[in-house]
């Protein structure tokens, strides 16, 4: 079972309109989706997700082995709020509590801290609705407060769950021992944080790199380096590790 994250395709419009023409979905989300949901529907999503402004709408396919299940999305706040974003999401009903969209939140929070200026993506879950809160928390994201009476749904005044990642946060990195991963999947990690690394050092080449960015990118190179030295001390002692992020 590979889940990836991808661009939408056209022929993507029966899947997806098979995932949220569903009633228990759309209760979840925000209105202005229509029911019934249909192709056509469908089609003029994906044509609004390709040609929406690349730095301010950050949309996805969430595929189960290619086939599009779901949907995630990123999307820029302005003015004062311009590094920040609200993250949105859903997937079909038959692939609830299979772990598919906390791993599919990871990977999307990965994407958007790895290739944007974006500094905090948070989201605002209905209260009541305990899975996606649950998928937040495990994707590494801090419950921040209630907003109390926030939303008016299918004509109820309900409080959402306000949660949020920083992007600090995301390589604010401990190791934790025996926690499952080979030394193969170890060794993984560790390219993977150098990669970010060095992307990260590139950044900082520029001169033209604003005051405020080049601050977060330096934090950020720092406890890089920080994972990436636990990891070469536990890789000599021959000690299976997991890189976590910070709780």
């Amino acid at each position: 079972m590979k889940i990836t994250l991808r661009e939408w395709k056209s022929d993507d419009a029966p899947d997806i309109t098979a995932a949220i023409n569903n009633k228990r979905v759309l209760d979840n989300l925000r209105d202005g989706i229509p029911y019934p949901y249909t192709e056509k529907d469908a089609a003029e999503f994906i044509a609004a997700a390709l040609s929406a402004e690349k730095d301010t709408q950050y949309s996805f396919a969430i595929c189960l082995d290619e086939k599009a299940i779901g949907s995630i999305g990123v999307f820029r706040k302005d003015n004062v709020h311009r590094y920040t974003a609200e993250m949105g999401y859903f997937i079909a009903e038959p692939y609830w509590g299979k772990g598919i969209m906390t791993e599919a939140v990871r990977q999307m929070c990965s994407y958007i801290f790895e290739n944007t200026d974006i500094v905090r993506i948070f989201a605002e879950p209905y209260a009541y609705n305990n899975a996606s809160c649950r998928v937040l928390e495990k994707a590494g994201f801090q419950f921040e407060g209630v907003l109390r009476h926030n939303a008016v749904k299918n004509g109820q005044s309900l409080d959402m769950k306000m949660y949020a990642i920083i992007r600090d946060r995301k390589y604010a990195c401990v190791l934790r021992p025996n926690a499952g991963f080979s030394v193969e999947g170890l060794a993984e990690a560790h390219r993977s944080l150098l990669s970010t690394l060095k992307k990260c050092e590139k950044v900082l080449e520029s001169e033209k790199l604003p005051q405020s960015q080049r601050t977060l990118t330096e934090r950020r190179v720092a406890a890089l380096k920080i994972a990436l030295t636990l990891i070469e001390i536990e890789q000599t002692r021959g000690n299976t590790y997991v890189v976590h992020d910070s709780v």
